[in-house]
């Protein structure tokens, strides 16, 4: 490392501790269980060195950038642990396919290590940017607010389209898209597959979250949903608390970056963040030293509706597009069109996948050979051709770690850990470590005729560590 990316290094050992530089690579055979509990299995290389838990602690411990958390995610300590025991150099590239709000390139970028990281869904990619901001990119997006309040005052003509109506009144609605196109300043927001501006990503995070707060009365119990209110329950503000509102959380946002603010990058060592699928990767095969990455767990969540206001602030409508990207989503609740027969290449999937397939398919309750059936059926092939493109671009003796969780349908244990096991032997890859923590964070509780089948216990969380052959 450089002595700028040293110095950064220093700062994130201050805040997160420096445990092993060096990760000592094992072989299955030689993990050693830790744990009584038979469904969680805290394993330990022969040297002693474990993996870190990758939840995220309260909010007192989360570094300066936690504005940027969403639902799922693992914390940046335990990101940082993981790059720096794996020891990279500067010449080696990190991915992240599942890339989300960005901790692994944010944290990557802090060490001086670069990164790609890869999101589907176009809010997410803004997120990222957002935070590998630098002070610099906080003092132009200071420089630009100016411009966008004298952009308010001017006169506007609200389209019957805009997708921000669903929740917001006509008048509302055309002040959130004049802010959002001030923002832009008549810019496409993404180029060749590639994120927006840090200064232009930071000021789209800040009326995200005005946005957000403003139709927060329309949040269910369900954490990753907010319900589109009939017309005369939608929400109604005027542009001055409006402005005022999206004025004060920026300048939060710009204070944040600029105390945090220790040894600035140039923009060339900067992440590049892509809007793309995990299922075909714009990476060269054999070119990332190390993946780190979390796939979205067989839950049945759905992430694209819980961007659903801040798709529409960036100006995208909710129309077939949106769905595409739905239904996209590796864990989308969406179904398309299929046969519920077993797939042709079921061998490759490996024999606990097998197993679970074929318990939902013969399960009693309502729709389980039909639309439970085809939902799996499409998780888990959209995960192997996932997880085929990672052994594509991993270079020889590349690193991949997964964090995953188990899930259950009914009573049927979907250990989701033991299942990408199988399917990365069958890729050429070969597990060298894993570690299992119980995790109380999951959506079960959503839920409460789930209890009807399975009551009590926690979810388990695991971090996985592969080597490709």
């Amino acid at each position: 490392m450089s002595g700028a990316d040293s110095g950064n290094a220093r700062a994130y050992s201050q805040l997160y501790g420096d445990h092993v530089k060096q990760n000592p690579r094992t072989d299955q055979s030689e993990r050693r269980v830790i744990n009584d509990n038979p469904r969680v299995r805290r394993t330990q290389t022969p040297l002693g060195q474990s993996f870190l838990d990758p939840k995220r602690r309260s909010d007192a411990e989360l570094p300066k950038r936690a504005w940027t958390q969403y639902y799922a995610g693992y914390s940046e300590r335990f990101a940082y642990h993981t790059l720096r025991n794996l020891a990279l150099g500067p010449d080696d590239l990190v991915l992240d396919c599942w890339n989300g709000s960005g901790t692994t390139t944010s944290v990557a970028f802090q060490l001086g290590l670069r990164a790609i990281g890869i999101d589907i869904n176009p809010v997410m990619a803004v997120v990222a940017t957002a935070r590998n901001a630098q002070s610099l990119d906080a003092s132009m997006a200071r420089s630009k607010m100016q411009r966008i309040r004298e952009a308010v005052r001017s006169t506007y003509q609200f389209s019957a389209e805009d997708g921000l109506q669903g929740w917001f009144t006509p008048e509302t609605s055309t002040v959130f898209r004049q802010i959002s196109d001030a923002i832009r300043g008549g810019q496409n927001l993404f180029s060749d597959y590639g994120g927006s501006s840090p200064r232009n990503a930071l000021l789209f995070l800040a009326l995200f979250s005005t946005a957000k707060e403003a139709a927060s009365i329309f949040r269910t119990t369900n954490p990753t949903w907010t319900r589109i209110p009939k017309a005369e329950e939608r929400v109604s503000l005027s542009k001055d608390r409006i402005v005022e509102r999206f004025q004060e959380t920026a300048l939060d946002y710009l204070r944040e970056i600029e105390r945090a603010a220790t040894t600035e990058h140039p923009d060339t060592s900067r992440p590049t963040i892509y809007v793309a699928s995990s299922d075909y990767l714009p990476v060269p095969d054999g070119s990332v030293s190390a993946i780190l990455t979390s796939p979205p767990y067989c839950t049945r969540i759905d992430y694209a509706v819980a961007t659903r206001i801040e798709y529409s602030i960036l100006g995208f409508p909710l129309n077939r597009d949106f769905r595409v990207m739905r239904e996209s989503m590796l864990g989308t609740p969406t179904v398309k069109n299929g046969s519920t027969s077993l797939p042709v290449h079921e061998s490759r999937w490996g024999a606990t996948c097998m197993q679970v397939l074929n318990s939902v398919r013969d399960h009693p309750s309502k729709a389980s050979s039909t639309y439970y059936l085809k939902n799996l059926l499409q998780y888990f092939h959209q995960l192997f051709i996932s997880l085929s493109e990672i052994a594509r671009v991993l270079a020889c003796d590349g690193s991949l770690t997964l964090v995953v969780q188990d899930s259950y349908y009914k009573e049927v244990h979907i250990d989701l850990a033991t299942i990408i096991e199988q399917m990365t032997h069958t890729l050429g890859m070969r597990l060298q470590a894993r570690q299992d923590f119980p995790s109380r964070l999951t959506m079960r509780w959503v839920n409460s005729r789930s209890r009807r089948y399975r009551s009590g216990g926690d979810s388990v969380e695991s971090v996985l560590r592969f080597e490709r052959c």
